[in-house]
C-alpha cells in the first residue's frame, strides 16, 4: 500500500512487538530520550508469516 504523504512515527517510552512493527512500517521515526524498542518474538525464534 502506498500513501501519498510521508508517515511519521513519534516514539516515547516503550515500543515492543506491534508498536515496534508499526514504527518500522513508517517512513520516518523520531524518538525521544530513553526510548526502548524491541521485537520479543524474534528473540524467541518466532517468525511472522507474510
Amino acid at each position: 500500500m502506498n500513501f501519498p504523504y510521508p508517515v511519521i512515527a513519534m516514539l516515547n517510552g516503550y515500543a515492543y512487538g506491534a508498536g515496534c512493527e508499526l514504527a518500522v512500517s513508517c517512513d520516518l521515526r523520531v524518538g525521544g530520550e530513553g526510548i526502548s524498542i524491541g521485537m520479543p518474538p524474534a528473540k524467541m525464534g518466532l517468525v511472522y508469516s507474510p
